[in-house]
């Protein structure tokens, strides 16, 4: 399953639609929905933000580092893995994939932002403030997080991650969430992205919504 291709492929758009992707472990792939939700432009009357100044991409990352990611799943060879490995393997796909989309020729350097948010006990924690992509920084704080023992404010999370994919002036804005989608404090994450997508109509512009979940059914993400 090529995951980097699609997701990249994604970001390679002018105008990226708001999706949602669910990778699961023994449950299959979820395709991308075929009319995705896409922020219309806001009302007159409403108060708008300046329009992005800077052509790029925002990439905020939520990183479940929660106790139940110990738990052991099949992975894709059959063999029981723990699912924060699993995690991380994504995450360091993604990184890699990102690193040689921004290595690629372009008449121009290919502006990217990253940032990436944790849970520490019952918080949401800002491991990496957005700034530009550095892919060996961003792996090695990922390799240097312990076992994971924390809570899961998930909602809290994607609020977080979306609230700083908002506050940058790049012109494209993601958020990607790598979980087992299990929220235990806190909003539900489905009560939170409709509040996001919201807030992107506000703005006038657009939100890239990303999961690659663990060990949880896709019918979850529709």
């Amino acid at each position: 399953m090529k995951l980097g291709d699609r997701f990249l492929r994604w970001f390679g758009v002018a105008a990226v639609t708001s999706a949602a992707l669910a990778i699961c472990v023994g449950c299959g792939e979820r395709a991308p929905p075929q009319n995705p939700v896409r922020a219309t432009p806001a009302e007159p009357a409403a108060p708008r933000e300046p329009l992005p100044s800077v052509d790029g991409i925002a990439l905020a990352i939520v990183y479940d580092t929660s106790g139940s990611m110990n738990e052991m799943v099949k992975n894709a060879s059959g063999q029981a893995e723990a699912k924060h490995l699993i995690a991380r393997r994504a995450l360091d796909t993604i990184i890699d994939r990102l690193a040689a989309f921004q290595s690629v020729s372009a008449a121009a350097p290919r502006r990217l932002d990253a940032g990436l948010w944790i849970f520490e006990g019952s918080k949401v924690k800002r491991l990496q403030a957005m700034s530009p992509f550095d892919a060996q920084d961003l792996k090695r704080r990922v390799a240097q997080l312990g076992t994971p023992n924390s809570d899961t404010p998930l909602g809290e999370g994607l609020a977080a991650a979306g609230a700083a994919a908002f506050a940058s002036n790049l012109s494209r804005r993601h958020v990607l969430v790598i979980t087992d989608g299990l929220n235990r404090r806190g909003p539900d994450p489905a009560a939170v992205l409709p509040k996001l997508l919201t807030e992107a109509k506000r703005r006038d512009t657009v939100l890239g919504v990303h999961f690659v979940a663990f060990d949880v059914a896709a019918s979850n993400f529709d």
